[in-house]
């Protein structure tokens, strides 16, 4: 009598994953991955260098797009590669002061966003924080606030001189932190050939703030940075307030900032020990705007440029020329400096003669002495420089289709 003898079934080891294999297995299977990244990414004809640069690039990107946060973040943290290049760990107020200047920024950066809106940009970093312990995270928006109204990061301060609500910062403390700052991020700054001298523009401007209201803003920036000139990003705030562009408050702040600009250039400041100077050298305003600042009437008047003695009587002349206020050739004239300071002596000493004189007998005086010139300028010998051309450009366009 035979027996059957029991088949007996004998099972294949399992292959151990990339976490259990020994170094030896593992480095093997690195090198045929990459190996395969090689053929897929790269093309036959590159060379040697560039066919592992693709590689490289098509594996991260892979690892990007296949690996959730809380993994990729993982891996980063735990590399023995990579994480001695993330620098020492910061201290407390050193991370502190980070986390406020980060949160500054993506606060006001652009527009001013709102409380629920920095909050879930907030919340979606959170668990960033948890696995990246060193990660720079937003600060919660009551901290921030806190930081804002109590410790004056901003070096803002409430008007006190003058019937204005808002805010305002000292232009030297301001211009003196902007050179600091373009001197720290090794912008590529143009010197026009004086090295050490920041061209500094000025300007401002009102527009409608609500329903009934004006809000005002006097920004400053640097010719030095070129381009850069025209980003919002390059024009700081020297003063912000709820008020008209041409009421009498406003127009005191600027008499009062001309005379710190003139104070401002007569001095030599040291900032990351190089010697600088200031120079302001360019007003950037509309039309209506200069013409306050220059202590002008509106351009409605007889005489109604600002930059010449253009009347309505020879304004249509054409092929004519604009010279200096010597120049008796030219059609025209710059105005003379001298002369609108007397004009508007002259026109002060008129309306404390005749208090009761209507507006029409002031400018009717005024264009007698053939001049726009009603008091003296609010930014004093400042009030030179360049005007916006947007404001020109739209107008002109309004005269062709009125036409």
């Amino acid at each position: 009598m035979t027996t059957a003898k029991k088949s007996v079934t004998v099972e294949k080891p399992k292959a151990k994953s990339s976490f259990d294999c020994s170094k030896t297995v593992l480095y093997q299977r690195t090198k045929e991955t990459f190996k395969a990244a090689v053929d897929i990414h790269s093309a036959a004809s590159d060379s040697k260098d560039q066919r592992e640069k693709a590689a490289r690039y098509g594996l991260w990107k892979t690892i990007e797009t296949k690996t959730n946060t809380k993994d990729l973040c993982h891996m980063i943290n735990s590399s023995k590669k990579v994480k001695p290049t993330m620098g020492p760990k910061k201290s407390e107020k050193e991370l502190h002061e980070l986390r406020l200047r980060r949160s500054l920024v993506t606060m006001y950066e652009g527009s001013q966003l709102s409380e629920s809106k920095y909050q879930s940009l907030r919340n979606g970093e959170k668990y960033i924080t948890k696995v990246m312990p060193d990660h720079v995270s937003l600060l919660p928006n009551k901290v921030l606030i806190n930081e804002i109204n109590h410790k004056h990061v901003t070096q803002l301060r409430v008007f006190e001189l003058c019937d204005i609500n808002g805010c305002w910062r000292t232009l030297e403390n301001l211009l003196l932190c902007l050179a600091e700052h373009y001197f720290k991020i090794r912008i590529d700054i143009d010197w026009f050939g004086e090295e050490g001298k920041f061209v500094v523009l000025h300007g401002c401007d009102g527009a409608p703030f609500g329903r009934n209201e004006t809000g005002t803003s006097f920004l400053i920036s640097f010719l030095n940075v070129k381009h850069r000139v025209l980003s919002c990003r390059h024009n700081f705030l020297l003063m912000g307030g709820n008020c008209e562009e041409d009421s009498p408050d406003f127009l005191k702040y600027i008499t009062l900032i001309s005379k710190e600009m003139e104070m401002i250039e007569s001095k030599e400041y040291v900032v990351c020990s190089r010697k600088i100077t200031f120079k302001f050298e360019y007003t950037i305003n509309d039309q209506k705007m200069y013409a306050k600042l220059c202590g002008q009437l509106t351009n409605s008047a007889t005489y109604m440029s600002s930059f010449g003695n253009v009347n309505r009587n020879n304004m249509s002349v054409q092929g004519g020329k604009l010279g200096d206020s010597t120049d008796k050739r030219a059609t025209w004239q710059e105005w003379d400096t001298k002369k609108c300071l007397q004009d508007a002596t002259a026109i002060s000493t008129f309306k404390k003669k005749n208090p009761r004189a209507s507006r029409s007998k002031v400018t009717q005086f005024i264009a007698k002495r053939k001049s726009r010139t009603e008091f003296k300028p609010p930014l004093g010998r400042f009030a030179t420089g360049l005007a916006e051309p947007l404001h020109l450009f739209t107008l002109a366009w309004q005269h062709w289709h009125n036409k």
